[in-house]
């Protein structure tokens, strides 16, 4: 299980608010569909599904045999982060954006490109209309080299943007630095989903720029 990615505007504005979402998980343990049933906020319902799709579960079973379950899930988005996520880490980045955007150093003032140690593709969303679709994501690489605050900057649809930030904000990059000093960075990462040999849909991620 995954915590949601929160949409980037409503944490910068710090609205907080819940949303439900109800899922069929198959016999082998995936989610296979999700039904948004009740949402403050249709970004909050969109980033919930995003990350239940990811899920993966020990399947039910009858008789001794894995059979198909129906489940729900609630959650809060809290901009105080109360919740554990936003973690204060991502509020210093908040802050951060608000306060000091002129201490957030480009990838051209880096003192090498910046460069991925932990990426995970994105689930393609069960909720999406198209088996083909793009997305560019940023995201504020902190110190430490972890994703931040992952923004969605286009999308051929809103199922495909979410699912594609709430991968990108599970990413890991070596620490990034200019004049030999950590530093906090700004990228965006395209993604481009659609079908593989076996016709089931896939994410490919590109690289960063």
């Amino acid at each position: 299980m995954l915590y949601p990615s929160y949409p980037y505007e409503l944490l910068m504005a710090r609205t907080s608010g819940k949303a439900m979402v109800r899922f069929l998980v198959s016999q082998h343990g995936r989610v296979a569909e999700i039904k948004i049933v009740q949402a403050d906020r249709p970004e909050f319902g969109e980033a919930l599904s995003a990350a239940v799709a990811a899920f993966s579960f020990v399947p039910a079973s009858r008789d001794g045999r894995p059979v198909r379950a129906v489940l729900a899930m609630e959650h809060k988005f809290e901009a105080a982060g109360w919740s554990g996520r936003p973690s204060p880490e991502d509020l210093q980045m908040v802050s951060l954006v608000k306060k000091h955007p002129d201490r957030i150093v480009t990838p051209k003032a880096l003192d090498a490109p910046l460069k991925p140690i932990s990426r995970r593709a994105p689930v393609f969303p069960a909720t999406a209309k198209s088996f083909e679709g793009e997305a560019m994501i940023e995201v504020l690489v902190d110190k430490e080299g972890r994703a931040r605050l992952p923004r969605i900057v286009s999308a051929t649809e809103p199922a495909l943007g979410y699912a594609a930030a709430q991968a990108a904000g599970e990413w890991r990059f070596e620490e990034p630095k200019a004049g030999g000093k950590s530093v906090v960075t700004r990228v965006r990462v395209p993604f481009v989903f659609g079908p593989n040999k076996t016709e089931k849909p896939k994410a490919e991620v590109k690289k960063p720029e």
